[in-house]
């Protein structure tokens, strides 16, 4: 990014994957991907991943190039629009990693837990960007949750890569919740608890 701005850049620059949701004003062009891998079996009766998303100048481009992998991906005309998506794929990378660990199943198995839906209602407040965008809906985030992990059958998100990627997933919603009163493990106690159980230092 910073390269980008000392050379002028940044209408060309592309930023790709699930970062904070900040991410999408540092680019001239984000996307959003959801995919799953090729190894997955996929039935009839289960429901498709959800599209990806794509949000600036490169943005058809992208999602055209996408398209040919067999990976939808819909382009959004508005950040605001972008950023809800974000903010919905940002809350199951933070939910599902615990959840799934917790009750030692995949998650299209526990798609629908009272643990899942607990700790997916902790995190919804908080999933705005530094400029104040509105979270989605709750209804909308559980709705792209229970979609996502029902579309991959037999997946348990990564705890290794979870923990790696803590800064921009839960460390990211704690930190805004932290922006508050400083009180975020009140607010998100099984968030906080979970967490101490896979040894994260919470504060």
């Amino acid at each position: 990014c910073s390269l980008a701005r000392e050379r002028g850049r940044e209408r060309d620059l592309v930023l790709v994957g699930n970062g904070p949701l900040e991410w999408s004003a540092k680019a001239g062009t984000a996307i959003l991907l959801y995919a799953r891998a090729t190894s997955v079996q996929t039935l009839e009766s289960q429901p498709p991943c959800p599209s990806s998303r794509a949000y600036g100048v490169h943005g058809p481009w992208f999602a055209a190039r996408l398209a040919r992998l067999g990976i939808s991906c819909t382009v959004d005309a508005d950040r605001a629009r972008f950023e809800r998506h974000a903010a919905a794929k940002l809350a199951w990378a933070c939910t599902m990693w615990l959840a799934c660990d917790e009750l030692d199943c995949s998650c299209e198995l526990i798609s629908d837990d009272p643990l899942v839906l607990e700790l997916a209602r902790e995190v919804h407040p908080w999933l705005t960007d530094p400029d104040g965008a509105a979270a989605p809906s709750e209804r909308f985030l559980l709705t792209q949750l229970r979609d996502y992990s029902l579309s991959l059958p037999g997946v348990r998100p990564s705890v290794r890569l979870a923990r790696l990627e803590y800064g921009a997933r839960n460390g990211w919603v704690i930190s805004r919740r932290a922006l508050g009163d400083g009180g975020w493990q009140a607010s998100m106690p099984t968030h906080a608890r979970l967490l101490r159980a896979q040894g994260v230092a919470v504060h």
